[in-house]
């Protein structure tokens, strides 16, 4: 069953109607068979997201009772992430609740790659630069959607770094002394997050452990370059969001990415 439909009662905070909406659509793209709806058929899947979103509302905030503590995003989440490793699967870095997370208002608005790629790819070797004098010998690759030809992109600039496990401690209080740490992302002892706001593109780095369980970014970018179908698939994902709200938009682009990676899916 997709990754958006999973257990949204209970918690604490509760689930949003953001986190309802996403599951609702989900179930409704899996029973339909399709992501993308006719223009016949627009008006009926819309209805019935909508529908199905009202009935889990209601189930889940007026119809359930509860027994034991409330969950946590943070403990489903490192359940999640074990069950993952164990299995050997891709797990992408846990995010924090919402009401945690103190972020400038943020709505997906989006730029061709003709616009966005050439500023972000100048930057990032200014960036590569400074970040090899306070890391020497560490990996730094350009990432995310400014690095992927043809891509709609936000406009802003990913770098990941890459370094052993023994030196990712190190590494990471390095990077803490220079820039801030995204409050959008958990922790790891693998994986961290920084952001830096006031440059321009803005920049968001990511710090894995080779070979770990975070390290999936390259393997990502390789596979979006190598596919021009799969980058156009992803722009019309984008393009849904476009004007939008980000946790819906960042729920089903995390699902698509897991199905790059792990190389199936269904792209009708």
């Amino acid at each position: 069953m997709c990754r958006n439909i999973r257990t949204l009662f209970h918690f604490q905070p509760p689930s949003t109607d953001d986190e309802i909406r996403a599951a609702a659509l989900q179930y409704v793209r899996k029973v339909s068979g399709t992501t993308r709806p006719s223009r016949a058929n627009a008006a009926a899947f819309e209805a019935a997201v909508e529908e199905f979103a009202t009935l889990t509302r209601r189930l889940i905030r007026e119809g359930l009772v509860a027994s034991g503590p409330p969950r946590t995003r943070e403990r489903e989440a490192a359940r999640a992430r074990a069950r993952g490793v164990k299995r050997g699967h891709v797990v992408a870095p846990p995010r924090p609740p919402a009401s945690e997370v103190s972020l400038r208002p943020d709505r997906v608005n989006l730029q061709p790659y003709h616009v966005a790629g050439p500023r972000a790819e100048a930057a990032f070797e200014l960036w590569k630069e400074e970040i090899s004098r306070l890391l020497p010998g560490v990996e730094v690759h350009h990432v995310g959607a400014t690095s992927i030809p043809g891509s709609l992109t936000k406009g802003d600039l990913d770098i990941c770094l890459r370094v052993p496990q023994e030196q990712f401690a190190a590494a990471d209080a390095t990077l803490a002394g220079r820039f801030a740490r995204d409050a959008g992302y958990v922790q790891t002892t693998s994986y961290s997050s920084f952001k830096e706001y006031d440059s321009d593109p803005e920049l968001g780095i990511q710090l894995v452990v080779a070979g770990g369980p975070e390290d999936f970014f390259l393997r990502l970018r390789d596979a979006l370059r190598a596919d021009p179908a799969l980058v156009e698939r992803l722009n019309t994902l984008r393009r849904r969001h476009a004007g939008g709200e980000m946790p819906g938009y960042r729920a089903e682009k995390d699902e698509f990415y897991q199905i790059v990676l792990g190389g199936g899916g269904d792209w009708s």
